[in-house]
């Protein structure tokens, strides 16, 4: 019956709608507990630290990419910002996240037109961002996206540049509403609570992984740092609802088989 079904239905749906390529193919790790002014060595900054590990893993067997993000997407949380789209309009709130340069790279998702984040985007350049389709289509509707300008509120308000536009996907979850969407370079925006670092793989995660943290322990042996998970496994753990009634109508069809 259809109803039975409804679990299975909602779940494989759920997963179809990820727009990353590969995520068993991507580890994530929690650098969330970095502490930017240790007494015990290099790095001495939180910037020093993530340029000079990015650097040591673009050397290391087995990692083919590797970024920092914010939020990661489909993890159960998202970063609001209230902006000013265009001249005249009222102020919103959208979907707000920072990420570094290889960030679209490294996860696949597609860049739609524009560019991606790069090292002319530092800090004390001119701000730019880079925005979901759904944004481009709601406040830029029939115009060209690229080359627009928007209004960051806040203490102070600042003008950024949309250089690029991304393929939609959900933000908070599975089952959220696609809403506007705007990434901001972590190079001009360094001063967020917590940081995901996110790294591509070309080999068994069981080898690659703690290659990456004898890296990480190599700047910092003090990092707290939890045990990696792949992508794809952060992600479902939000689908636990979704899982756990697939598997009892499981348990239950086999039951009625016997």
């Amino acid at each position: 019956p259809r109803s039975t079904l409804f679990p299975y239905t909602t779940l494989f749906r759920s997963q179809a709608i990820d727009i990353t390529h590969d995520p068993d193919k991507v580890l994530l790790f929690d650098i969330s507990s970095l502490k930017p002014h240790r007494s015990s060595g290099p790095p001495k900054s939180e910037a020093t630290f993530r340029e000079t590990l990015l650097n040591r893993l673009s050397a290391t067997p087995g990692v083919a990419s590797a970024a920092y993000v914010m939020v990661v997407p489909l993890g159960g949380m998202r970063g609001g910002q209230n902006i000013i789209p265009y001249p005249g309009a009222r102020r919103v709130q959208t979907d707000r996240n920072v990420i570094s340069p290889d960030y679209f790279r490294t996860v696949g998702i597609p860049l739609v037109r524009g560019r991606a984040f790069d090292d002319r985007d530092r800090q004390g350049s001119a701000g730019v961002a880079i925005v979901n389709d759904q944004m481009a289509k709601r406040y830029w509707p029939g115009e060209e996206p690229i080359g627009k300008y928007f209004v960051v509120a806040g203490s102070p308000s600042r003008m950024v540049e949309v250089v690029g536009v991304v393929q939609d996907g959900p933000f908070r979850g599975y089952r959220a509403a696609i809403n506007p969407c705007f990434y901001a370079p972590l190079a001009q925006d360094p001063d967020i609570p917590f940081l995901y670092l996110e790294v591509r793989i070309v080999a068994a995660p069981a080898v690659v992984a703690p290659a990456i943290r004898r890296e990480i322990r190599a700047l910092d042996p003090d990092l707290l740092l939890p045990p990696p998970q792949t992508l794809r496994g952060f992600r479902d753990a939000g689908m636990g609802q979704e899982r756990l009634s697939a598997s009892l109508l499981s348990g239950l069809s086999i039951l009625a088989a016997l």
